[in-house]
């Protein structure tokens, strides 16, 4: 998924909410609740906040074999982590 910064430098509350949205839909449909999904999303949260303003940003989810990796990448700069989820 990749966000747009808007013309001014400003993420626009609409393109935050989309992110925190798309994040906790993933998270559910993997078995990730409650104060794990929360830890993970403030994490990528505080890396969104301190990209530059305005810069395009790319998240990516991938589940495989027990685990989900969730990666950002916004001007040049790249954070990822991840996370081991149930099996179903």
């Amino acid at each position: 998924m990749t966000l747009s910064g808007g013309a001014d430098g400003h993420v626009d509350r609409a393109v935050n909410a989309l992110l925190v949205d798309v994040f906790r839909s993933v998270l559910w449909q993997v078995g990730l609740t409650g104060d794990a999904a929360d830890r993970l999303l403030e994490q990528l949260l505080e890396a969104y906040r301190t990209a530059p303003l305005g810069t395009d940003c790319t998240v990516r989810f991938v589940a495989h074999d027990g685990e989900i990796e969730i990666a950002l990448s916004q001007a040049g700069r790249h954070w990822r982590t991840s996370c081991p989820v149930p099996i179903r």
